[in-house]
């Protein structure tokens, strides 16, 4: 659909003085909802959310990031402290990467091995989490942040 000067003003109207939704301006011009938000999006009108976003989480303030990060890290690195401390109850050591998808039971590590038929570690997974530790560490980026 093409949408003229006309029809553009006329959906400004419609959105700005008006206060129509988006289903009834989209009825009234024969088109899409999501037409009719793209139209209003291309001429600037910001409708409904603060910011003109479309939708979704509101965008975090970089405070919020960093403290929140931050607060990932300490989280992880206590894990991996803690975890170190407590011995490690293993899985039977003949059958670690032998156990099936039916053989595991809650803690048990779920990391799998194999391309086609795959089997699964099986040893003591941490507390909350899928893997063991070792398995745990892989999983995360290990990379140093910017």
């Amino acid at each position: 659909m093409i949408w003229t000067k006309v029809m553009n003003e006329e959906l400004g109207d419609l959105l700005l003085v008006q206060k129509v939704r988006f289903r009834q301006v989209a009825q009234h011009f024969g088109c899409t909802k999501n037409a009719a938000i793209g139209a209003a999006h291309r001429i600037g009108i910001m409708v409904g959310k603060k910011g003109g976003g479309a939708g979704g989480r509101p965008k975090k303030d970089k405070a919020e990031q960093t403290a929140r990060k931050k607060l990932l890290d300490a989280r992880r690195r206590a894990l991996v402290k803690s975890e170190r401390r407590a011995p490690q109850v293993k899985a039977d050591a003949a059958r670690i990467g032998q156990f099936r998808l039916w053989d595991l039971e809650p803690g048990m590590c779920k990391w799998p091995f194999g391309e086609r038929d795959y089997s699964f570690c099986g040893a003591k997974s941490v507390e909350g989490g899928s893997y063991c530790l070792e398995h745990f560490l892989r999983s995360v980026d290990q990379r140093p942040r910017k």
